[in-house]
This record gives C-alpha cells, sequence and structure tokens, in this order.
C-alpha cells in the first residue's frame, strides 16, 4: 500500500500494483482505517505504573526498571520465570529480534505469537498460494469467513464463484454465502475434525467412519473433491484435532492424484511472518527446531551465542496458565492486545494481574491498563521493515514520517532493553537482515517464505474443556471475527466509524 502525506497529515491510502497478491485491491481496514496513525490518544512517551498510576518517565528510566525487575527473576527462577508474546502489528524483522531477546537474553523458549487462540498460519508442505486459488477446480473453505478475515483473498473466491468455474464446498459453524448452490455441511463447534476424516476416509474409497455430518452428504463432498485436479483448502486455523484431521485430508487427496494446497485464513496480521521469524515455543528462526542440536547451534552461531535453551517452551495459552499460576513472573508483551482476542479472557486478566508485564503498543488498550510498564511503539509508516502475506509472500514498506513523541520502533526497543541488560542484540538494522537471511531467507518484495511444518499441527493440543454445565449444549454461541470489529486500531478511528456497516432500523 502507498501512504501519501501532504505537510506532515496523512490523506489517503492507496495500494500499489501486486496482481499475485491483491489484483491491486484493498480491504476496507486497509484503505479507510488509517486515521488512528495521528489519534491524539497515541502512546507518546514511557510510562511506569506507580501506586496503581502510570507516570511519564524517560527511556533511561523505563529501561532501568525493566532490566532490574527482569535480572532479578532471572536471578530467581532463570528462563523458565518468562514469558513472550508478539502480536500481529510487528513486521518480520522485529517478529525475528523478539525471538532472538527471548533466547539470547531471557534464555527462555516461552514465547509465541498466536494470541488469538489459532495453531497455525500454514499447513507446512500443502501451504499455498492466492493464485492457488484462481487455478483451482474446488476450492474447500473449513472454519473459515474469508470476507471477515481475508477480504481481498475472498475476491477470488467470488470471481471463481461467480464465474462458475470452480465448485464451492463449506464445513463449518458459521456458512460465508457464495453466490449458487454450493456443497455445505453446517456443525456445531467442536465437531469438525471427525467430518474431516470422514471425508479422508470417502476420498480414499473406504466407508466415512462416524461423524456429526450425514454419510451420504459426505459421501457427495468426497465425490465433489475428488471431481477436479486442483484443490485450494481455505482453513481458518483453529482447533488442534480439526488441523490434524484437515492434513489427512490433504494426505488422502495428494494420493488420490489431486493437487492440494492450503492457505490460512486468520485473523492476526503477519502470522506467516512471526512464525517464521520464530515466535513459537518449538522453533527458532527458519523453523529450526529448539530441540534439535543442529539447527539450534546453527542459530546459536549466527547470534554468536555459546548455547541456546534446548527444550520447548510454552505456547501461549501455557504462558498464560503459567502467569497465572506464579511460575511465570514477568511478561513481555509486544503489540498484542490479549484482553482483546485471546479467547480465555478471564485467564488473560489472572495473568496480567499475577505477573510484572511489560508492554509495548499504540494505545492504551485493554492489556497496556494492566501492564506495569508501557513503551510506545512507533506504527507503520513510522517505521522500515517487511511483512508477510498470509501465503508467504514478503511485502517491504519503508518509513514515511517521523514517530508520534518518542515512540520507537518495536525493534529498536529491544536493542535498547537488552543493551540496559547488558547484552548486544544487534548492531544495525544492516546486521538484522544479514541475519535474517542466512537463517530463514532475503526478505525483499517477492520473496516467498515456506509454511511451518507439519509438525507444529501434529504436536498441538486441545485446551481442557469447560466443566459441563446444566442444560449445556441446549444452545450454541459461536464466535466470528469480524473486519469492521477489533480493538487494535478501528476503534481508535473516528473517521472509520463513518464507513462501517450498520444494521438497518427496524
Amino acid at each position: 500500500m502507498r501512504l501519501e502525506y501532504r505537510h506532515g497529515e496523512l490523506l489517503r491510502v492507496t495500494s500499489r500494483e501486486n496482481d499475485a497478491i491483491d489484483n491491486g485491491w484493498l480491504c476496507d481496514r486497509g484503505r479507510f482505517n488509517y486515521k488512528y496513525l495521528q489519534n491524539r490518544e497515541r502512546i507518546t512517551r514511557p510510562l511506569v505504573k506507580r501506586d496503581g498510576a502510570f507516570v511519564p518517565v524517560t527511556w533511561t528510566e523505563a529501561f532501568r526498571v525493566i532490566a532490574e525487575r527482569f535480572q532479578a527473576v532471572a536471578a530467581a527462577k532463570g528462563g523458565e520465570g518468562f514469558g513472550v508474546i508478539g502480536g500481529g502489528k510487528l513486521a518480520n524483522e522485529e517478529a525475528y529480534l523478539l525471538s532472538k531477546f527471548a533466547r539470547l537474553v531471557l534464555k527462555t523458549n516461552n514465547v509465541d505469537h498466536r494470541a488469538d487462540g489459532r495453531i497455525a498460519a500454514s499447513v507446512g508442505a500443502y501451504a499455498g498460494r492466492q493464485t492457488d486459488l484462481s487455478a483451482a477446480d474446488v476450492i474447500l473453505i473449513v472454519d473459515a469467513d474469508p470476507a471477515e478475515t481475508a477480504p481481498v483473498m475472498d475476491l477470488r473466491i467470488r470471481r471463481k464463484a461467480d464465474r462458475k468455474e470452480a465448485r464451492i464446498a463449506l464445513i463449518g459453524s458459521v456458512m460465508p454465502h457464495y453466490r449458487g448452490r454450493h456443497a455445505r455441511i453446517q456443525l456445531k463447534p467442536g465437531e469438525t475434525a471427525g467430518v474431516l476424516r470422514a471425508l479422508a476416509a470417502a476420498v480414499g474409497g473406504g466407508k466415512p467412519g462416524a461423524s456429526a455430518a450425514d454419510p451420504e452428504a459426505v459421501q457427495q463432498m468426497a465425490a465433489l473433491l475428488t471431481g477436479g485436479k486442483r484443490v485450494a483448502v481455505v482453513w481458518g486455523g483453529e482447533g488442534a484435532a480439526a488441523g490434524q484431521a484437515l492434513l489427512e485430508l490433504a494426505g488422502a487427496l495428494k494420493a488420490a492424484g489431486r493437487l492440494v494446497s492450503v492457505l490460512v485464513s486468520g485473523a492476526q496480521h503477519n502470522s506467516r511472518g512471526a512464525e517464521a521469524m520464530g515466535l513459537l515455543p518449538g522453533y527458532l528462526p527458519g523453523f529450526a527446531g529448539v530441540a534439535e542440536k543442529r539447527g539450534r547451534e546453527a542459530v546459536a552461531q549466527v547470534w554468536a551465542a555459546k548455547q541456546l535453551p534446548a527444550e520447548t517452551g510454552l505456547d501461549t495459552r501455557g504462558i498464560l496458565q503459567a502467569a497465572a499460576e506464579g511460575r511465570i513472573e514477568a511478561l513481555l508483551i509486544a503489540g498484542a492486545n490479549l484482553m482483546n482476542t485471546y479467547p480465555d479472557r478471564r485467564l488473560v486478566q489472572a495473568a496480567l494481574e499475577k505477573a510484572f508485564v511489560v508492554a509495548t503498543d499504540l494505545f492504551m488498550n485493554e492489556t497496556v491498563l494492566l501492564a506495569d510498564v508501557v513503551l510506545p511503539a512507533a506504527a507503520l509508516g513510522e517505521k522500515s521493515g517487511s511483512f508477510t502475506a498470509l501465503d508467504g509472500t514478503v511485502q517491504t514498506f519503508r518509513v514515511s514520517k517521523r514517530p508520534e513523541g518518542q515512540a520507537q520502533p518495536d525493534g529498536d526497543i529491544l536493542v535498547g532493553l537488552a543493551a540496559a541488560m547488558g547484552v548486544k542484540l544487534s548492531a544495525s538494522p544492516a546486521q538484522t537482515a544479514a541475519e535474517i537471511a542466512r537463517l530463514v531467507a532475503k526478505l525483499e518484495d517477492g520473496t516467498v517464505l515456506k509454511g511451518a511444518p507439519v509438525s507444529l499441527i501434529q504436536g498441538a493440543q486441545e485446551p481442557e474443556p469447560a466443566p459441563a454445565a446444566a442444560g449445556q449444549n441446549a444452545l450454541w454461541l459461536v464466535p466470528v471475527d469480524r473486519l469492521y470489529a477489533g480493538g487494535s486500531t478501528a476503534r481508535f478511528d473516528s473517521e472509520f466509524n463513518h464507513v462501517q456497516p450498520r444494521p438497518a432500523p427496524c
């Protein structure tokens, strides 16, 4: 996208040509939700909470407070006393430095980017490109509503449906609407995995096992999936069991001679970049396994580190549970409003109220208000770097204006905090770029990052279900993502409110 300024004021956002990604389109959020960048409510100075109130301080003082507390936690508990969570506003380079900071400075693998409960942003060898949708004969949408989470990608699907160039199959609790008649299997939450496994069996020529769907509907959808040569799958990314079953279905389709690609339509921006940069408890940058000696030592060599922690860390839920129980004493949260995005809000609140919390962000959102130290982060347009599209394609961006007030890019914040703790994290952006090129890929326009290994999904576990209550299952409340909702930037943009759709008056 292009940010167009006049006399220092951002006037509009337009798209740049990149047909493989967006055909020159921007979604409504991308085109109209930009005035938050100049909102007077932006955090512009470091803040430290004293006697229950935030007090403005210098960067030096903020780093001193954090360093002293982090060093005390390290002395008492080592790396096990820390948890690190990054959000979708981080650029690839910032996500990389956050991963490096966790391992090199805090000595912990308790690091994750999955702030919304999803388990993966890509599906290993089946990771697809957006152009696969244009070439597909069949498009299967599983537990996803692309119109809400990936509107530009959704345009490709609608074009195929409108022109009757592909058959559309829908599985999930919420049924997105496409013109024409399409195969549909509507389910209650938690039933997706069984249906996908039944489909895999039917595609392989066997009898579909027991599932929540009618066996005849399963057979009909299996016939539809095998009726074309190219199958593109769009998955919402939620549910360990569903992800594992989707791998089985993709394998069955591949064994049947079909070309299969999978795109994950998640709500978190730059999830593909974050996972590739090592914001995962079991993987370092480039998906080197933390428990694999060869890969771990290769990363340690690039980082000039004697050794790195070798045990798989805690994921987002594990970090929050450990913090709520006092096993993790310090949390570093970069650009993630967990109180707004994570499914278990009570757990998030318990964790944030128990631990010492450092948060970087643009606004005083629900998560930041519970932090002990708040560091003002630079926004898009105030920093340079790159993001990764949901199909793994890298897109670079340049700084176009100075950050608001004393705000800094997250990468600079991490470098400064590391220095306060006696560690040289990076000498320059050029050094960071060179390290990423060695461990991951050269981050330039058009580079395609590889997908996460299938072991990321195969090893995922479902959270323990809540105890049953009287009358349970009588009604189902299904939470859904909404393009115009969210607490990250939309609510801090008063002008964006004018273009939001409103319910028709009764």
